[in-house]
């Protein structure tokens, strides 16, 4: 069975202690091609495998033993096949006459992931007939070849055995010629497998061709996509500048770099009301999963009128269930086609090109427009200030920055720290919505790695300590409190303390699950602030003497002069480092709700000015376009 595994391309062996597995822990250690992780508990095991999965695209190796150990894998398993990540899962199980007796750990493992895997195999009990080695064999190649084939997704193999587990000394003849007989099967060459192609259908590519030329006002949307994403680039940036679309590009989406020349701000910007009125988009083409941002999801749902074309490597990512069109196939592949059918295409008439270009023009103004506001509510004026407009950028630049530790603040010191050619996994909930609102492009070496399938937030750590093992790049890992909190056993493993490469924990402690002062629930008249606890889960903890106790080099920040010096302290060391970095409770809603209302103050939307109107909390300026149109709110920043 191993010897099968590592001839059909696995490399990785994730191992949880136990006694049913025994056989099988021993043949991955004998193997030469194998190389074996001990995970002490199967949760974090799941996920370390998944990281490696996602950092690579190739499968590793999940070993475990009976009972209900192989059920710890399960949200690892269920976050591969919605993110199409392939993972091969070898649980050991009792025989069947152990089962339904009460025998010790002795559950029924036939299925036991359901509808999570691509595929499960139930190998039974041992048999040393040469036709069932060589189909343990072909198992084990058909196991790893439909993780990956047609759909990537996890695969199961239940294999059941017979106590002695141990290594047993050849003694009989029969124990020679089976010796013998597994010798030469093992020395066959495995099926040469082929893949399908994946090519998008020509009338499809063809008949969205025809939309882009008739389409003035388009956009390419990107939500998260996996690190081979990052090989779209250049025929991104070509397709937006064919067709004069903007290019709507999340930072997980490996699209968010200069020259693709993204509008990176587009949640906040339909938050401020844009896209609406003749300002409305007349087709959009989504790039892979649909994007996080929830604004984007709302405009949509309340649009469903937009012409709509997906591009997906795989599934089915249309939550709105109104897209015109889904072409499932190689990205890559399809925009090619489809920058090809297009430049086949009549080019637009002047007038066409005029429009498009306003377009794309009032797009990156607003996009500058938002980072202006974004500085200026980082940097705070006086309220009494008379200065001058003309001189209100400089004195800005000018300003020393707030000593209050922000979000916004440690994910633009930890993006500008990163080393070439580093890893960045971000965590869900808070983490990955504020990388996306306060970082606005990212160094084209960086692999931006996330977990979008099912979206929980269990198991980031974890997942990161197997992207780094797997790749031997820096890794940083950006995430919330409640994040960490739920994955501190990956702290405790050997596997954490071994690893060479940096690999420095970000933890955004705001005490609790912020998000959800975010949401309708926190304005409900039924929900007190002391009922929202149990949304919020305030812990009270400090998480640096926490990562103490696990003996990691751990640092607490509250000031961003020295969280910019501690990062660049970690990036010099190898192994696990863990930042906590203090911001306020509140910070998050507090400044997203100020740039909304900024925003929404002024008209992003007219033709030549904006007029930001005075109030009691906001101070008001009248620009020309291209200038500053930003608003600050003073208690912010008392």
């Amino acid at each position: 069975m191993l010897h099968g595994l590592a001839e059909a391309g696995i490399r990785d062996v994730v191992v949880s202690p136990g006694s049913r597995s025994t056989p099988f822990v021993i043949a991955a250690l004998e193997h030469p091609q194998l190389r074996c992780h001990r995970v002490i508990d199967e949760r974090s095991a799941g996920f370390v495998a998944l990281g490696h999965a996602r950092a690579t695209g190739r499968p590793a190796l999940l070993l475990c033993t009976s009972g209900t150990a192989g059920l710890h894998y399960l949200p690892a398993l269920v976050e591969a096949a919605t993110a199409h990540h392939p993972l091969v899962v070898l649980t050991a199980d009792r025989p069947f006459e152990l089962q339904g007796c009460g025998a010790a750990q002795t559950i029924d493992q036939v299925g036991l992931y359901g509808p999570h895997v691509r595929r499960s195999f139930e190998l039974g009990a041992p048999d040393p007939d040469p036709r069932a080695l060589r189909g343990l064999v072909r198992t084990a190649v058909q196991a790893v070849f439909e993780s990956s084939h047609p759909q990537p997704g996890p695969v199961h193999i239940n294999a059941r055995v017979r106590k002695p587990l141990e290594p047993q000394d050849v003694t009989t003849p029969l124990d020679a010629e089976l010796e013998a007989l597994v010798r030469s099967i093992c020395s066959d060459p495995i099926v040469v497998t082929t893949a399908p192609k994946r090519e998008p259908e020509a009338d499809s590519i063809e008949t969205v061709a025809a939309w882009c030329r008739e389409a003035s006002r388009g956009l390419v949307v990107a939500g998260p996509g996996p690190l081979e994403q990052a090989a779209c680039r250049e025929i991104v940036a070509e397709l937006s500048t064919t067709t004069g679309f903007p290019v709507l590009a999340e930072v997980a989406s490996q699209l968010r770099v200069e020259r693709v020349r993204p509008i990176s701000s587009f949640d906040t910007l339909l938050a401020a009301g844009a896209f609406e009125g003749d300002q409305r988009p007349d087709l959009v083409i989504q790039l892979g999963a649909a994007p996080t941002s929830a604004a984007w999801g709302h405009f949509i749902d309340d649009h469903r009128n937009i012409r709509r074309v997906v591009l997906a490597d795989w599934g089915w990512p249309d939550p709105h269930n109104s897209a015109d069109r889904i072409i499932v196939g190689n990205i890559h592949g399809s925009l090619t086609e489809l920058c090809r059918a297009i430049h086949a295409t009549p080019p637009p008439r002047p007038e066409e090109s005029k429009e498009r270009a306003q377009w794309m023009g009032r797009l990156q103004e607003a996009e500058a427009t938002v980072r202006e506001a974004q500085r200026a509510l980082l940097r705070p004026v006086d309220r009494d200030d008379n200065q001058v407009i003309e001189g209100f950028r400089e004195e800005i630049d000018h300003q020393p920055e707030s000593n209050t530790l922000r979000e916004a603040h440690v994910t633009r010191l930890l993006v500008a720290s990163l080393p070439e050619d580093a890893l960045l996994m971000v965590g869900n909930s808070m983490a990955i919505r504020e990388l996306d609102r306060w970082v606005p492009v990212v160094p084209e070496t960086l692999g931006v790695l996330s977990q979008r399938g099912a979206s929980g937030i269990d198991g980031l750590v974890s997942g990161a300590l197997g992207a780094a093992l797997a790749t031997g790049r820096p890794t940083a890992i950006l995430l919330g409190d409640i994040t960490l909190l739920h994955d501190l056993s990956c702290l405790a493993m050997p596997l954490a303390r071994s690893v060479s490469t940096p690999l420095v924990i970000v933890v955004l402690n705001n005490d609790g699950g912020r998000i959800f002062e975010q949401l309708p629930i926190a304005e409900s008249p039924r929900i007190s602030p002391h009922d929202l606890d149990f949304w919020t889960t305030p812990h009270g903890l400090d998480l640096a003497a926490v990562g103490d106790a696990f003996g990691l080099s751990c640092h607490r920040e509250q000031h961003p002069s020295s969280l910019e010096s501690t990062l660049r302290t970690c990036w010099q060391q190898p192994g696990l480092s863990l930042v906590e970095a203090i911001v306020p409770q509140h910070g998050a809603a507090e400044e997203s709700t100020a740039l909304r209302e900024a925003l929404l103050a002024a008209d992003l939307w007219a033709d030549d000015v904006a007029v930001l109107a005075p109030g009691s909390e906001i101070i008001g300026l009248r620009l020309s376009r291209g200038e500053l149109l930003g608003l600050v709110e003073q208690p912010l920043h008392a």
